[in-house]
């Protein structure tokens, strides 16, 4: 499995498909035609993916994002000591902790270039705001370069009963 890590398998459901499986949501996999995947630290954080940094409360999460955010606008090297060969900007979307009064000092602290990152304001509802919000980023992500995109806590964004599977 690590060697598939390196490589993005994206369908393409016009081109050299089995016949049975043309216009289905299965495919063969020996149909499948593997694509490089570019990285911003690899093989850690996969351009244009989704990621996740999960653990309990209070271990420094947001920290770490706000750090990785941090070397991401600045072009600095990755904890590892890899160089960064990307920069760009960052969106920050934390309802848990205020950005006036805590994230802005951990931004600062790890020397975020303010320039490129951009917060989602504290009165945002996910729960109302959604569409708008995305309706915003379809044109702020592109223009201005985003390359990470921080959701604290994902939950937040989750519509409906958390306590139930559907």
């Amino acid at each position: 499995l690590r060697y598939l890590q390196y490589y993005y398998f994206k369908v393409n459901w016009e081109e050299n498909m089995t016949n049975d499986l043309k216009g289905k949501l299965v495919q063969c996999s020996s149909d499948v035609k593997p694509e490089q995947q570019e990285y911003l630290w690899k093989p850690f954080l996969a351009k244009g993916t989704f990621g996740l940094l999960a653990g309990e409360a209070g271990v420094g999460k947001t920290t770490i994002a706000i750090d990785l955010a941090a070397r991401l606008t600045t072009n600095a090297n990755w904890p590892d000591g890899t160089i960064n060969i990307w920069t760009g900007g960052a969106l920050l979307s934390a309802s848990e902790d205020s950005f006036q009064k805590i994230n802005k000092h951990r931004s600062h602290a790890a020397k975020v270039e303010h320039s490129k990152l951009y917060v989602v304001v504290s009165s945002f509802d996910p729960i109302t705001q959604t569409e708008s919000l995305i309706e915003e980023l379809k044109v702020l992500v592109p223009k201005r370069n985003i390359e990470f995109i921080i959701i604290d806590p994902l939950v937040d964004w989750v519509k409906g009963d958390l306590n139930k599977a559907n």
